[in-house]
């Protein structure tokens, strides 16, 4: 039997508080709404009573949700929360104008609640609804939930968002059949406040998002995969965490994932070399759990492979740990389709993308195995380009991936792809990878492709490439190749890899640089370059083609030939008649002087090196005359401009090495075919003492210096070759520049010194008197050390004609500053009993 009103005094105390409620006061409105809800809760009425005051009061307590008052809106909401939650029984009767009052303040387009708190109460109050009745009545007001939330995710206040995604899931767990239809409303709102600047709201968008894919359709789970994505590269590693979580949850419960682990593969593995170590560990911990499940449902499937392929492969990387067979097949059949993303992204123009890529193909190439060789010519060709990456990270993470890559593949699998790319050598990505794959792949099974490898490595098309950088991978490579021998590496590979040396160290920065090959010695167990050289040199002398006619100062064969020069040594000595012809070409006048520069300097220190004549080869005279008469002698020839006079300056060094080297070697001792060299050279040393330039003079003094010591040994000393010199010697000692005065001094003692027989006699006086008058005009310079070399140089006359020497010192003497100098001559000539 319902209870009267009168009957209990509490209902008309109830009518008097919504009475109060209509004050305009808002302190007693606030007031009425506090005792009202301490009346019902401290009266133990029963449910027919409860119920009455429901229906008395709460239209004025909805009301009171609508007030202009603040302070009243919150205790209008506590109220009414208060009564429905925690009094009144779960049914829809009273739940319906609790949740159209929040769906009405909160609900709509432009929330009409102003207060921030009070948004964040009211929405406490939804979730303690949701926390408070069952599943099914709940399903009533699904549309009512999900308008509200809807709105409530955006708003500006970050605790009600936190709170907003909480309820989002709480509805998407407890009513999963009924929420799927609204889920895909709910993706876009709840995406937006996944670049929240709050990390705990990211992370509550994130979970949030994983629980909506959970419970919807395949649509939701494609437009949600991008987003939780970039959430990857956030600068947070609880939001990545929260990612990998989501991807690990996706992959083992939802009910389609089958269909969609190319997606989700993705997220699951890029968390496995996140930069924080308790972020990896987490997701190799659930990655593992992923595996093991797929393993278990799949497991008459992978029957045989468990059964027989459980051993570790015999070339996997020691360094690695081999996963479960679960986590390896779900790579190995979704690579296919992950690989043409992978590529594309894998050249991103945002650097964390490429950064994570580039640790995903590292993963992918782990599990993926020999599976990944079907898809190696597109992953190669974007590798090629990623390898180059400005960013370090990159750059060493695309290098393990192909270390591990090479471990698994076929050789013939990669070589077929890489070797074309090398060949046309457009950068220097591919010769990198190249030397990746070489490093790491298994001595056995690369050994056969070897020999084909440096074939393609020394191609002129990949070694004449003026690119430092192509050239560094070069010697990168180059390395690769050798750390695949310990010891007896062929010599047809050893000889490949000396011309491609040489190839890319001619036409380097550093033309000392000889570091590659002592590796290679070493490799090789030769005991010295000169042996290296020796043993190589010959063959690339027959096959390197020196077409001269189009060199220039960039030219390759003409750097390496300059590093031939410069560092063979007596190998070159044993390979004269080659050396000559690829010289007479290279120093012909036709070719671009600054390249005739450089060999001539090259040439200059080659023969500088007492190693590089081999006096028991029988062509190392003919060489020297041939040098000297066709190659050195045409380039002294004076010419005008500055090319030529560099050209003529170093011919003239390149002929005093020459001629100093074939000295020590005691060369030239045919006398029938070394005077007509000297008939032809002396002329134009000659006219050199004159040039405008002081070091080619004193070149071409020393050159005459070293002609007379060359016919003193071959006994063809005499007179007229002396008659010849000495005029031109004396005339520098009038020499502007003193360092030419002085040298001259030397080479004309050097001169004078063990005349010829006839030059001694009589007949020759003339000269005589000629070299002591002019000596003795220097004997009177200003500078006393000057002075001291020419009485040296008078001393050598004292051989030649004593008693003249005395004569024009005695007529000298009154006239000459030098008093004391003439008197020391005079002196020493009186000891000798000169008269």
């Amino acid at each position: 039997m319902t209870t009267a009103p009168e009957d209990f005094p509490q209902l008309l105390q109830a009518k008097r508080f919504c009475d109060l409620l209509s004050s305009t006061d808002r302190h007693v409105r606030k007031n009425a709404l506090f005792s009202l809800k301490n009346l019902i809760l401290e009266s133990r009425l029963s449910c027919d009573q409860n119920h009455q005051i429901f229906v008395t009061c709460h239209t004025y307590i909805l009301n009171a949700m609508r007030d202009s008052s603040e302070i009243v809106r919150e205790h209008g909401i506590k109220c009414i929360s208060t009564i429905v939650l925690k009094v009144l029984p779960s049914t829809d009767f009273y739940l319906c104008p609790l949740v159209n009052a929040i769906l009405e303040r909160l609900g709509s387009a432009e929330i009409i609640e102003p207060t921030e708190e009070l948004r964040m109460l009211l929405l406490q109050t939804l979730h303690d609804i949701l926390n408070a009745y069952n599943e099914h009545l709940l399903v009533i007001f699904m549309n009512e939930f999900v308008a509200i939330l809807k709105q409530s995710v955006k708003d500006k206040y970050p605790p009600c968002k936190d709170i907003s995604c909480i309820c989002i899931s709480q509805i998407a767990q407890c009513m999963p059949n009924q929420f799927r239809p609204h889920a895909a409303s709910l993706v876009q709102p709840v995406l937006s406040i996944l670049k929240h600047q709050h990390q705990k709201i990211r992370i509550a968008g994130v979970r949030c998002i994983g629980d909506i894919i959970m419970h919807s359709d395949h649509p939701s789970l494609n437009n949600c995969v991008g987003p939780l994505a970039e959430k990857l590269f956030d600068r947070q590693s609880a939001v990545r965490a929260a990612v990998v979580h989501v991807a690990a949850k996706l992959m083992m419960n939802y009910r389609d994932r089958y269909s969609f682990f190319h997606k989700l593969l993705p997220l699951m593995l890029t968390g496995l070399h996140d930069e924080v170590k308790e972020v990896r560990e987490e997701a190799q911990e659930l990655w593992v759990q992923v595996g093991i499940q797929f393993q278990i449902e799949n497991d008459k499937d992978l029957k045989d492979r468990l059964d027989f392929l459980a051993d570790r492969p015999k070339y996997y990387p020691a360094e690695l740990n081999r996963p479960n067979e679960g986590c390896r097949v779900l790579v190995q059949r979704n690579i296919s389709k992950m690989v043409e993303a992978l590529c594309f992204e894998m050249l991103s123009w945002q650097e964390d993308v490429r950064v994570r890529c580039s640790q995903l193909l590292c993963v992918i190439a782990q599990y993926a195995e020999e599976s990944i060789v079907v898809h190696l010519p597109m992953l190669l060709k974007n590798m090629y380009v990623a390898v180059r990456d400005s960013d370090e990270r990159v750059s060493e993470n695309i290098i393990r991936a192909a270390e591990i890559i090479a471990a698994f593949a076929p050789v013939n699998s990669w070589t077929v792809n890489i070797l074309p790319a090398v060949e046309g050598c457009s950068s220097f990505g591919c010769i990198k990878i190249l030397a990746c794959f070489v490093r790491a792949a298994p001595h056995e099974l690369i050994e056969p492709v070897l020999p084909k490898i440096a074939q393609t490595v020394c191609k002129q098309n990949v070694t004449h490439v003026r690119n430092a950088l192509i050239h560094n991978e070069l010697r990168e490579c180059i390395n690769a190749i050798q750390t695949q021998f310990t010891t007896d590496m062929p010599l047809e590979i050893a000889q490949n890899l000396f011309n491609a040396i040489i190839a890319v160290e001619g036409n380097g920065d550093d033309l000392e640089n000889t570091d590659m090959l002592e590796q290679l010695r070493i490799t090789m167990n030769l005991n010295s370059q000169c042996t290296l050289w020796k043993l190589f040199l010959p063959k690339l002398l027959e096959n390197i083609e020196f077409d001269t006619h189009t060199w220039n100062g960039h030219y390759f064969e003409r750097g390496m030939l300059q590093y031939i020069l410069l560092h063979s040594g007596a190998a070159f000595g044993r390979n004269l008649p080659a050396m000559i012809a690829i010289l007479s070409k290279a120093l012909n006048e036709e070719i671009d002087p600054t390249s005739r520069l450089t060999i001539f300097i090259a040439l200059q220190s080659a023969l500088d090196d007492e190693s590089f004549i081999d006096p028991q080869t029988p062509e190392t005279d003919t060489f020297l005359k041939t040098l000297i008469s066709e190659l050195l002698a045409p380039a002294l020839i004076w010419k005008a401009g500055a090319s030529a006079e560099a050209l003529r300056t170093a011919a003239a060094s390149c002929l005093a090495s020459a001629l100093a080297c074939g000295k020590n070697c005691e060369l030239f001792q045919a006398k029938e075919s070394f005077q007509p060299l000297i008939n032809e050279v002396l002329p134009l040393l000659i006219s050199l003492s004159d040039d405008t330039n002081q070091e080619i003079r004193m070149l071409s003094l020393e050159n005459m210096q070293l002609l007379k010591q060359h016919l003193v040994d071959m006994e063809l000393w005499s007179a007229e070759f002396l008659i010849t010199c000495y005029p031109h010697v004396l005339k520098r000692l009038d020499d502007p520049i003193e360092a030419v005065r002085n040298f001259t001094v030397g080479v004309l003692r050097v001169i004078l010194e063990g005349p010829p027989d006839p030059f001694l006699a009589p007949v020759y006086r003339n000269h005589h008197e000629f070299i002591i008058d002019t000596l003795f005009v220097h004997f009177d310079d200003m500078d006393e050390e000057f002075r001291s070399r020419v009485r040296s140089a008078l001393d050598m006359m004292i051989e030649i004609n004593a008693p003249l020497l005395k004569e024009i010192a005695e007529k000298h003497k009154p006239i000459v500053r030098n008093q004391s100098g003439c008197d020391e001559i005079l002196k020493y000539l009186d000891s000798l009993h000169i008269n």
